[in-house]
């Protein structure tokens, strides 16, 4: 299975865009986003980011639509694991760590130094309630607290990372998609078991069980949602049109884990909000992703559309910081704004709007001198990979290296 999955992505075409990759990814920072500031504010006022907010504004109307917008998340995984997979086929361990602390930490050291002096401007907390988190996060540290909630995904991000630049540091490339899809089907297996238990197994297991679906831990030992990063895999592997039924059998296999870990978080939410949250909602719109990646795959002939991948991959590059900048600064924005006179309604559009701003400026201006900064300082002589998705890794210079990372990965969110 896991040769011809490896066989799959080698006879893909090598420079093959994806422009309906991007799009999908913004699409899902942007349902996260409408999730954060157009319900969860309201039906978690304990969070940490609400924690420290006086306004919690609540939008009923508009709760049916966003409340199921963390699905955004599971999606980011899948995109994750299609694009790790595809890059690291051709990168040595060195080029891909390499391109992976160039992907993440530049975004990441900015937006969290702008959520804490937006933090520090406009909620009177003091530094040293905000400096803890504020440092943890600088440090990709893997356990709470960070400056935002929505820097918990990078610990499972980098934790998948640390797999496969693992399988390179052993020299065994070929065994990428293997380890991969042993980590989806151990995940999909717990869901599964779990599902099938129920509340008829022994009370201690069935605290085991609990525990490992919730625990940090298991969330970054990849139990959790290995099986979203495993179908991303596959969907690479489906770029050389040659799927075995074993391996077609993973995806389906990986697909159930995939849903019952999305009724699980459905539930949790709904015990959280005190609400019944949808489960049909973020299960349709989870399958529709799936299908457009399909479709962007087996469909898409980018490369004669320059202009639609041009742009399809500038907005796409907004998802990391938009991702990360949304949450608290756009909660504080809803704030000053309801203090200010303006109605909630208003207020909600206006600070997404300030919310994408934000990131577009972050993508646009400051990552890129970052990165190129920070290649030149830590990587300079470090050739990047050949043969990445099209706008990836193309050319042997650092600067490219620092330049292209941004493009390479149009399916990460983290």
């Amino acid at each position: 299975m896991a040769e011809i999955m490896k066989r799959s992505i080698e006879e893909a075409p090598r420079r093959r865009e994806v422009a309906g990759v991007d799009l999908l990814r913004f699409a899902a920072a942007f349902m996260v986003m409408l999730f954060h500031l157009g319900f969860w504010g309201c039906a978690a006022p304990h969070s940490r980011t609400n924690s420290l907010l006086q306004v919690h504004a609540c939008f009923p109307k508009l709760a049916p639509f966003a409340s199921a917008g963390w699905i955004g998340v599971e999606i980011f995984f899948v995109i994750s694991g299609f694009v790790i997979t595809w890059s690291a086929q051709n990168a040595s361990p060195l080029q891909f760590v390499a391109s992976r602390i160039l992907r993440l930490a530049p975004a990441a050291w900015i937006c969290a130094t702008l959520t804490a002096c937006v933090a520090l401007a406009f909620t009177g907390v003091e530094m040293r309630d905000i400096s803890r988190g504020y440092l943890r996060t600088l440090a990709f540290y893997p356990t709470a607290p960070w400056i935002d909630d929505a820097y918990w995904t990078l610990g499972v991000e980098i934790a998948f990372y640390m797999v496969v630049a693992a399988v390179l540091a052993f020299g065994r490339r070929a065994w990428i998609t293997a380890v991969v899809g042993a980590i989806g089907a151990a995940s999909a297996s717990f869901w599964i078991l779990r599902a099938a238990v129920g509340t008829s197994g022994p009370s201690s297991f069935l605290a085991f069980l609990n525990v490992a679906a919730t625990s940090r831990y298991t969330e970054l030992a990849l139990l959790q949602h290995g099986c979203f990063f495993c179908i991303g895999a596959i969907l690479c592997a489906s770029m050389g049109d040659c799927l075995s039924r074993p391996v077609l059998a993973l995806a389906l296999f990986c697909g159930a884990g995939g849903a019952l870990e999305i009724v699980a978080s459905a539930a949790s939410k709904s015990s959280i909000a005190g609400a019944d949250l949808s489960v049909a909602t973020p299960l349709a719109i989870w399958a529709l992703a799936m299908l457009a990646i399909v479709a962007s795959i087996r469909l898409g002939r980018n490369a004669e559309r320059p202009s639609l991948s041009r742009w399809a991959r500038r907005i796409g590059l907004m998802t990391y910081p938009l991702y990360l900048l949304h949450s608290l600064i756009g909660s504080i924005a809803i704030q000053t704004l309801i203090y200010s006179g303006v109605s909630d309604a208003p207020a909600l559009v206006l600070s997404m709007a300030l919310a994408v701003a934000l990131a577009l400026v972050v993508s646009e201006v400051l990552e890129p001198a970052a990165r190129g900064a920070l290649a030149r300082g830590l990587f300079s002589g470090i050739a990047p990979p050949s043969g990445a998705i099209r706008g990836g890794l193309a050319s042997a210079s650092v600067a490219t290296l620092a330049d292209s990372s941004r493009i390479a990965t149009n399916g990460e969110r983290a």
